[in-house]
C-alpha cells in the first residue's frame, strides 16, 4: 500500500469516541503484565519509534499524523484494513493510552488500549497492558470468545516484545 493510500481516510467509519475513563473505570477490562528486561525510559523509546511497532505486532506501517504529545494520531495498516488512533495519554517513560477514532473495519464500535509502565530496577521494567473493545452489530454476540482471543494474541505479542528489546546475551 503507497503512501497516498495510507493517508487517504475517504473510506474510514468514525467508531464511537471514546475518551480515558472508558478503560480506566471499567469493570470488564482486560489485563495483562510482562516484565520487559530493559528501563522504563528504554521500552518507551521503543514505543515512540513507529517502525517497532511492526516487529512484534502483525502491522504492515505506522504513520504520524501529528506529533504524540499533543494528542496525536497515527494512522496504522493491519492486513487490509487501516486506522486512526487518537492518543488520549503521551506521558514518555511511563504510559500511553490511544483509542481508534475511524478505521477501515466495519466489525468495532469502539476500541482502546492502553501501556503502562512500571520501573523494576534499573534496567528492568513491568508492561502493564490493558485493552477494551466493543464490537458492532452481531458481532456482539462473539465478544467474549474475541476477548480471550485477543487477550492471547496480545500475551504472545508482549512475549516477543520482550525478547526483541533484551539486550544480547
Amino acid at each position: 500500500m503507497n503512501r497516498k493510500d495510507i493517508m487517504n481516510r475517504s473510506d474510514m467509519k468514525p467508531y464511537m469516541p471514546v475518551d480515558a475513563d472508558f478503560i480506566d473505570k471499567a469493570t470488564n477490562i482486560h489485563r495483562l503484565k510482562q516484565r520487559i528486561p530493559v528501563s522504563a525510559d528504554e521500552l518507551f523509546a521503543w514505543f515512540a519509534t513507529p517502525q517497532t511497532w511492526t516487529l512484534w505486532l502483525p502491522i504492515d506501517s505506522v504513520t504520524w499524523l501529528t506529533k504524540p504529545e499533543t494528542h496525536g494520531r497515527r494512522i496504522i495498516v493491519a492486513g487490509r484494513d487501516r486506522f486512526e488512533e487518537f492518543f488520549l495519554r503521551w506521558d514518555p517513560g511511563k504510559r500511553i493510552t490511544f483509542r481508534f477514532d475511524k478505521g477501515t473495519s466495519g466489525l468495532l464500535a469502539a476500541f482502546a488500549e492502553d501501556f503502562r509502565i512500571e520501573p523494576d530496577g534499573a534496567n528492568t521494567c513491568i508492561l502493564h497492558f490493558k485493552f477494551r473493545f466493543k464490537m458492532s452489530g452481531l458481532w456482539k454476540i462473539a465478544t467474549p470468545l474475541l476477548t480471550i482471543i485477543y487477550s492471547l494474541f496480545v500475551r504472545r505479542s508482549l512475549k516477543k516484545l520482550s525478547r526483541l528489546v533484551a539486550p544480547p546475551r
